[in-house]
């Protein structure tokens, strides 16, 4: 934080006892959960055209 840098390497990965640290499928429908969510937030004020 005090770089002004955020890590997120491995972010989507499981943390395995045996190294591979597969894709975490649950990380990923999250992730893209959220992202349909902000878009579909987002969306609502793109369809007020009334505005002056």
């Amino acid at each position: 934080m005090l770089t002004g840098e955020i890590n997120v390497r491995g972010v989507l990965r499981t943390k395995s006892p045996t190294g591979d640290d597969p894709l975490s499928p649950a990380r990923v429908q999250l992730l893209v959960f959220t992202v349909a969510t902000a878009g579909t937030y987002l969306g609502w004020f793109d369809l007020d055209d009334t505005r002056p």
